[in-house]
């Protein structure tokens, strides 16, 4: 399963080959894209990430030892999550670039909601289409219980691994 998703990784990079648009934009289709793919590839790894804390915490009343078990169970669970995105990014033909670099620009918009307009270096269509999802970019924040933020991570070490990461035009220029 792990090889099929690095393949399916690479397919979707090459099949649909992504590059940002020159005014740094995120539409709404591509949002909604990227919202999607993060749903479905959460309902794959929640289970992993709930099973995941709950070790921590054993691992913590246990003083601190973690054990090889916990490491072969931590070991598996990442790779489920790597297939859960991998069929996710599959299932909306969208490459891990261009979730990555749609996550960014989100994620950098959400966090300038409320700075005065054009301070930011944000394009204002992204502040408005952060501002219109504003309750899903906070499921995509550290420190909820439910982090969705996961799922961005995971998406980085997948694309990593895959040596995708130094190919996302324009990454390394979103925040400014």
């Amino acid at each position: 399963a792990q090889q099929e998703a690095s393949e399916r990784i690479q397919e979707l990079e090459q099949e649909h080959p992504f590059s940002p648009p020159q005014d740094g934009i995120v539409s709404g289709d591509r949002a909604d894209r990227f919202f999607a793919v993060t749903d479905d590839a959460w309902e794959g790894m929640q289970e992993w990430v709930e099973e995941m804390r709950e070790r921590g915490e054993d691992i913590e009343d246990r003083g601190g030892e973690a054990g090889l078990g916990d490491a072969m169970a931590g070991l598996q669970g990442l790779g489920r999550s790597r297939v859960a995105l991998a069929e996710a990014l599959a299932d909306h033909d969208m490459p891990v670039s261009e979730y990555l670099w749609t996550g960014m620009a989100l994620s950098h918009a959400y966090s300038s909601i409320d700075q005065p307009a054009g301070s930011s270096g944000v394009p204002a269509e992204n502040v408005e289409l952060a501002r219109a999802n504003r309750e899903r970019l906070a499921e995509l924040t550290e420190g909820s219980e439910d982090s969705k933020a996961v799922v961005l991570a995971i998406a980085w070490t997948l694309a990593t691994s895959e040596g995708v990461t130094s190919s996302i035009p324009g990454l390394d220029t979103l925040g400014h």
